[in-house]
């Protein structure tokens, strides 16, 4: 009876495996297998990913994050993080990609005060967030700190850092509607 009970239970086990990772293989170089020592590999690979902390960069363009915090961003990366990296897509895009961070879009208009953009921002950093759910969060430049910081606030990210350079358009620029947020911020 127990003998029969550990071998059905080793068999599902080995089943849920075969299941995971050959239906759901992500990676394009892998190849669909059912051999159990190259997808017991795949599980340690996955737990060790799992253990890595996460690290998010949130910037407004991919090339203010080349040319101000790409080599905190290897330093982390050599330190062991998995850094990761939210911004607008533009060439420089697949740039980040090729440092082997992570990149995700989001939805970002510079020096636009449009309600429905503000909210679509949001909407667009709080997804990369929730979905991530990064250990540490680096915000840089005024949206992405404004935005970021409460979208990290409501799912309660632990550890944030607002990094804010330069004024922004709100300070810079002498339109009238851009005045009147001058009081509000």
């Amino acid at each position: 009876m127990f003998k029969y009970s550990v071998k059905n239970s080793l068999s599902t086990i080995k089943s849920n495996i075969i299941s995971r990772y050959t239906l759901e293989d992500k990676e394009p170089d892998q190849t669909k297998t059912d051999d159990i020592n190259v997808l017991f590999n795949r599980v340690k690979l996955d737990q060790k990913r799992e253990t890595r902390k996460k690290l998010l960069f949130i910037v407004n363009i991919p090339e203010f994050f080349i040319s101000h915090r790409l080599s905190l961003a290897l330093l982390a990366q050599l330190k062991g993080y998995e850094v990761h990296v939210a911004t607008t897509y533009s060439q420089n895009f697949k740039k980040i990609n090729g440092y082997g961070f992570k990149c995700h879009k989001i939805y970002l208009k510079r020096g636009s005060l449009n309600f429905i953009n503000d909210l679509i921002t949001f909407i667009s950093i709080y997804k990369v967030l929730k979905d991530l759910k990064p250990d540490v969060l680096h915000l840089l430049t005024a949206k992405c700190n404004i935005y970021g910081g409460l979208a990290s606030r409501i799912i309660s990210i632990p550890k944030v850092v607002h990094a804010i350079t330069g004024l922004g358009y709100i300070f810079v620029d002498t339109k009238k509607n851009y005045k009147n947020s001058r009081r509000i911020v």
